[in-house]
């Protein structure tokens, strides 16, 4: 199906399924999915497209714009990687030992400067990825395990098992049983940004949903959580391996 905005044809993936409503989506790479009833016609879907048009444009171009600004990861030569909101330089050194090592140096400046070394007996991207997302887990695992604790004690909510996955999609999930699951890639955000993503699935704990009450409990937290989660929009294409 194809939707005409703007001199612009975009491609739109029809998706029918037994659910009871009409959802827009767009992906990471800007192709846009349209899940519908099994028996809503597709001149009905087109006209809904039609009311979302101006909302696909304006969410495929920040898209490309942000593809635009996209890092090659490229370990063969000298790099940087996001840690903590800031792109840190990156060297490879072959070695026996298989690790990933933070080195702080004082620059002429009198700043502390850090660098990622990773050491590796196999010069290849499968290996030095492997190293690298086991070395991210356990940062993420560090900064976030106490400051979960703390945010939730200032906003008096309790929580269940914590785990820290690969997760493409989400920074973080709530279930109904009050468990939570985090992104191993959130050492790579600025920490205000790692709040505002504790603080919206400790929301969930007592809104399952993305209601007005929902965001009215996250803005309590944080009045300027709509910065930290656009921080995440524009930085999460660069927050690889």
């Amino acid at each position: 199906m194809l939707l005409n905005y703007k001199n612009e044809l975009i491609s739109i993936e029809v998706q029918r399924t037994d659910r009871t409503t009409f959802c827009l989506s767009i992906r990471e790479d800007g192709s846009v999915v349209a899940k519908a009833p099994l028996h809503l016609p597709d001149h009905k879907i087109m006209e809904m497209a039609k009311e979302k048009a101006e909302w696909v444009y304006t969410h495929r171009k920040e898209i490309r714009q942000r593809q635009s600004k996209k890092i090659t990861r490229d370990y063969s030569a000298p790099g940087t990687l996001m840690y903590f909101g800031r792109e840190v330089p990156v060297e490879v050194i072959i070695s026996k030992d298989s690790e990933v090592v933070l080195h702080n140096h004082i620059n002429e400046a009198g700043e502390e400067e850090p660098k990622i070394f990773i050491y590796t007996p196999k010069n290849d991207t499968e290996s030095i990825q492997k190293l690298l997302k086991k070395w991210y887990k356990k940062q993420t695992i560090e900064y976030l395990g106490p400051r979960l604790y703390e945010l939730a004690k200032e906003m008096n909510l309790t929580y269940g098992i914590v785990a820290i996955k690969s997760r493409k999609k989400q920074w973080g999930t709530c279930d109904t049983n009050g468990d939570l699951t985090f992104s191993w890639r959130l050492s790579m955000a600025e920490k205000s940004s790692i709040d505002y993503v504790i603080v919206h699935e400790l929301c969930h704990r007592k809104f399952m949903d993305h209601s007005k009450q929902f965001w009215k409990a996250v803005e309590q937290v944080l009045p300027d959580y709509k910065a930290r989660e656009q921080w995440l929009n524009d930085n999460s294409i660069n927050m690889t391996i």
